[in-house]
């Protein structure tokens, strides 16, 4: 029976760990992989992102390159639903196919475009507004100051690749099939998370979960449970 190897991309200021868990959930045949982005964990010391493409090319090179000769299964929650998309552009540039699936969690098709103020340029004080309305944080983590200087920075850097973000309206649609997460709760409109029909010319399902922005930390059961179900078509 074959492997099939889920690769896995953290929303804004997260790290790898988002998902160390879910080895415990995931059936022995899903290998996950947990890539760790530039600036955190492991790679705290290491420099921080100026752009989509430094992150997207930086993703394909931390995956083993033996991977792409089995399936491969993307998944990203929020900025990582992005790193995830555009990913999957590039290995379908690189290595001649699409991956086997994609799944992306809290976050509005790409194409659909954001007139909001740039949070990441905000000052201070503004800044740690925003960040606590949307949720998943404590407050804690920005009154603690040796934490605030590391966290604050890589927030800031997460959020200005994703508000300088461009989609690129000529290229070709994956192939890929796709499956979008959506918190019941969360600001995102629904039609937005929607809209990822639009992006591919495989199929695209939605499924909406209790919760905000943030529902992956409650139902991190309810998604592993997911994704077994989803990909257990690719299983022989």
């Amino acid at each position: 029976m074959n492997c099939i190897h889920l690769i896995c991309f953290p929303y804004a200021g997260g790290s790898s760990m988002v998902y160390y868990r879910w080895r415990n959930y995931l059936p022995s045949h899903i290998q996950l992989h947990l890539v760790e982005l530039s600036g955190r964990g492991r790679r705290m010391n290491e420099p921080l992102y100026t752009s989509m493409e430094q992150a997207v090319e930086d993703a394909y090179l931390s995956i083993p390159s033996h991977l792409f000769e089995e399936k491969i299964v993307l998944f990203g929650y929020s900025m990582g639903s992005l790193i995830a998309y555009e990913l999957a552009h590039y290995i379908k540039d690189k290595q001649g196919r699409d991956p086997a699936h994609l799944f992306v969690a809290a976050r509005k098709a790409p194409h659909i475009t954001n007139h909001k103020k740039a949070i990441h340029a905000l000052p201070h004080d503004k800044f740690i507004q925003e960040m606590l309305q949307l949720g998943g944080m404590s407050p804690e983590v920005f009154e603690n100051k040796e934490l605030a200087e590391i966290f604050v920075p890589l927030l800031r850097s997460d959020l200005q690749i994703v508000e300088s973000y461009e989609w690129a309206a000529s290229r070709a649609p994956l192939n890929t099939d796709i499956t979008v997460l959506a918190g019941a709760d969360d600001l995102i409109p629904m039609e937005h998370m929607h809209a990822w029909n639009q992006v591919t010319k495989g199929s695209c399902t939605l499924s909406v979960y209790p919760g905000d922005h943030f529902f992956i930390h409650q139902q991190y059961n309810r998604i592993t449970e997911q994704i077994a179900r989803v990909l257990s078509e690719y299983h022989a």
